[in-house]
């Protein structure tokens, strides 16, 4: 092997080598690329899950905090706005200009939903406005003591205590 051919022979191995860093270098930030859209894919489902359990316990305890009132807000069945100690419904009752108006807050169809009427009016479960998916949710109540569970569309279970301001110790009536 003369001279000319080893430098031809050395020059092929020292261009294969930037080549092959290139390479090693690019498969090491795929990895890391598709290990991290993993980690952010699972984040951002885990927040998901957190932002729909904190919202619906919120806007519950916001929802019973907002009857400012004895009597105000109570346990019941859909069909009909009378109190009773467990419930498929939590009611909010609100007077407008002499004229008694319900809130009803349920659960319906793999949803939570809130439905305004006034005291005559009839509706329909399905007349509600839809506020987020939820399995279920049952209310009860003892001594101003509202607690409400709820079992979430990923089938987590979850449940929420709230006194009312407003209680006197009276058991609540119409």
């Amino acid at each position: 092997m003369n001279r000319a051919q080893f430098k031809q022979r050395k020059l092929d191995y020292n261009s294969i080598l930037p080549f092959l860093l290139i390479t090693i270098f690019g498969l090491c930030i795929l990895f890391v690329l598709l290990f991290g859209a993993k980690l952010y894919k699972e984040a951002v489902s885990r927040d998901t899950e957190n932002f729909e359990v904190r919202t619906i316990n919120q806007y519950i305890f916001t929802r019973i905090h907002q009857s400012d009132g004895v009597d105000m807000a109570f346990i019941g069945d859909f069909e009909n706005a009378t109190p009773s100690d467990s419930g498929d419904t939590l009611f909010i009752k609100e007077t407008i200009n002499g004229q008694i108006y319900y809130t009803r807050i349920y659960s319906f169809d793999g949803a939570l939903y809130e439905l305004f009427s006034s005291e005559e009016d009839s509706f329909e479960r399905c007349d509600g406005e839809i506020i987020l998916p939820i399995a279920s949710i049952s209310f009860t109540q003892e001594e101003g003591l509202i607690t409400v569970s709820i079992e979430h569309a990923n089938g987590k279970h979850n449940e929420l205590s709230v006194f009312l301001r407003n209680y006197d110790g009276e058991k609540n009536e119409k």
